[in-house]
């Protein structure tokens, strides 16, 4: 392959699209069980509601509930995976020796959260949720009625634990997927003169296996 800024932009393109197809398709479970919310700073603010109250038999007049709220603080934090290729590679057409380290590349991105939030869970026992108590504990203090009491969300006990999850409802809370971009590849070179449809486009999609016209937009 001749090596030029729009050579090189196209097997980058190529290379994205495997990566992106990968991860679009990769299953994950983290959102099952978490709530992600979305953020464009450093860190972010959430409040939590209280419990929603359940559907009651109307009768006589309204029975309003006030919401209860707290408040818990999540700093984000960046991760990222960098790989290097040789020119030679690149300019000896051995690209498609690559086109599965990309797709796990993808994947690998796919199922971060679940690394992360599914440790949280495991972890839950020893370490403090919203509220200043272990996630997991027998004496979480809740306000009823204007009166305030503790609650338990685990039996206690030393035994290895196991989990029932109700996977439906919408405010899922902490253990908490904070995303704050999808993941992608890193910077676009350069466009150079090489354009999408050329014989150079055509070659990248034959080594990397999109269909023929993949990289044209």
């Amino acid at each position: 392959m001749l090596l030029n800024t729009g050579a090189l932009a196209l097997v980058f393109k190529g290379f994205t699209k495997l990566c992106t197809d990968a991860h679009m398709q990769a299953p994950s479970h983290a959102m099952d069980i978490a709530m992600s919310v979305p953020s464009s700073g450093r860190d972010e603010t959430c409040s939590r509601l209280g419990n929603m109250p359940g559907m009651r038999e109307r009768v006589g007049p309204r029975q309003v509930q006030n919401l209860k709220t707290c408040t818990f603080s999540i700093v984000n934090t960046t991760f990222e995976a960098t790989v290097e290729l040789r020119r030679a590679d690149i300019a000896d057409d051995r690209l498609g020796v690559f086109a599965p380290f990309f797709q796990e590349m993808g994947q690998s991105a796919k199922r971060h959260p679940d690394l992360l939030v599914f440790d949280l869970l495991k972890n839950g026992f020893s370490q403090a949720g919203h509220d200043g108590q272990f996630f997991f504990d027998t004496d979480h203090p809740v306000e009823i009625d204007g009166m305030t009491t503790t609650v338990a969300n685990t039996d206690g006990g030393s035994g290895a634990p196991w989990f029932l999850l109700d996977t439906f409802i919408a405010t899922s809370m902490p253990p908490c997927a904070h995303l704050l971009k999808p993941s992608r590849l890193a910077a676009i070179p350069a466009r150079g003169t090489t354009t999408p449809g050329s014989d150079a486009a055509a070659a990248v999609c034959a080594q990397l296996g999109p269909r023929p016209g993949a990289l044209d937009t």
